[in-house]
């Protein structure tokens, strides 16, 4: 399982001019991300890629200048909530002018001790006054040094040598064996490959779930899983499937009689 990160979310608003006819209600117009945002928090070098290691900016444009209601930014990995911050337009609008146009920015900044993990799974939900209002993905990228994370083969064994070479390759297996799955390829610096097992009724075997974070680049490299269940293997087709930065890469099948 994955470790937790440490995040940080800061909210930021710039008004700019706009008539008295303005709503007091909060509509949006415009949600960008970018690898930064100027001194009003218009996006600068929109982007919905980010480096591992990167702020995640996000600028939020809204017409005119409500003068009412709470603007929150959660910002989820998979179902997960890892930060969220608010803005409550009725105490800070009346202290921010800056003339430029008709239009309200507000800024959200997810900053991270840890690098982020690599995934196209990051979302941030909007919500006003608490209501949901819409989901936006972005995706953490490879950092500019990895080599490409490729899985070339891969299959099952009774067991593997310290030099991680297969012993007594196999799909079949007797209900007392310990099951080995190896994979060889190039696996980049920050990639995480996990190993999800489960019997032939569909159930997971959660026990077995395990999970490799690549620290460095390892070109023609190889890895390993195993998974055994105290009770013995029911006899069936089981399977495993890998993931590699939270992409399905295969999907193995084997056999206990």
């Amino acid at each position: 399982m994955k470790k937790s990160l440490l995040l940080i979310v800061l909210a930021a608003l710039f008004i700019s001019a706009c008539s008295s006819g303005a709503p007091k209600g909060i509509e949006i117009a415009e949600v960008v991300f970018a690898k930064e945002l100027s001194e009003n928090f218009e996006p600068v070098d929109s982007t919905e890629e980010f480096y591992p290691d990167e702020t995640i900016n996000v600028s939020v444009r809204i017409p005119g200048r409500p003068r009412e209601g709470v603007l929150a930014a959660r910002f989820l990995y998979m179902n997960d909530l890892i930060a969220e911050t608010s803005i409550d337009f009725g105490q800070e609008n009346s202290d921010l002018l800056f003339s430029v146009g008709q239009d309200t920015f507000t800024g959200f900044y997810l900053t991270h001790d840890d690098p982020l993990y690599i995934s196209p799974l990051y979302n941030v939900e909007l919500l006003v006054d608490g209501k949901s209002i819409g989901m936006y993905p972005y995706t953490v990228i490879p950092p500019m040094d990895a080599i490409p994370t490729v899985l070339r083969s891969s299959m099952f064994a009774a067991g593997v040598t310290d030099a991680i070479d297969p012993v007594d390759e196999k799909n079949n297996f007797s209900s007392s064996e310990v099951v080995h799955f190896i994979g060889d390829g190039d696996f980049g610096r920050m990639s995480y490959l996990q190993a999800d097992w489960f019997l032939n009724s569909g159930e997971q075997i959660t026990d077995c779930t395990a999970g490799i974070t690549v620290d460095e680049n390892l070109p023609d490299d190889r890895f390993y899983f195993s998974c055994e269940l105290d009770a013995g293997w029911p006899a069936g087709e089981h399977k495993l499937v890998l993931t590699i930065d939270d992409e399905k890469v295969t999907e193995e099948t084997f056999i206990v009689q």
